[in-house]
């Protein structure tokens, strides 16, 4: 898990590297750091189970998956700190993720980036 007081590290780690990240990325992990701790965290649970190589976009599914089943769960129709991801974010997620724990490369597979991102 990344702790709260990590965000400014994930901020300049986005802001040193633009061509890595899509630009608008650093407002959208602003608004959505609950997203980026559970992907980390279940990131952490796959590689703590031996698993080498994994889909970033698969994680993200699970994720939506997961906040769907409990937010129904609590019979709740509106949840403030719902899920706002889509397949857009997981390699960006990914790629930080990778980022910041250098020693997992290859858990994910990161493509080249277009430069229109």
């Amino acid at each position: 898990m990344i702790p709260e007081d990590k965000k400014e590290k994930v901020r300049n780690i986005i802001k040193s590297d633009p061509d890595s990240y899509r630009l608008d990325f650093g407002d959208w992990v602003e608004s959505n750091w609950h997203i980026l701790v559970a992907f980390f965290n279940e990131a952490n649970k796959i590689w703590d189970l031996g698993i080498r190589h994994h889909s970033a976009r698969d994680l993200c599914v699970f994720l939506r998956h997961q906040s769907k089943i409990e937010e129904a769960e609590q019979r709740s129709r509106i949840n403030p700190n719902g899920f706002k991801i889509s397949n857009n974010a997981s390699p960006y997620l990914a790629r930080l993720y990778l980022t910041i724990k250098p020693e997992r490369d290859g858990l994910f597979e990161l493509k080249e980036l277009k430069a229109s991102q």
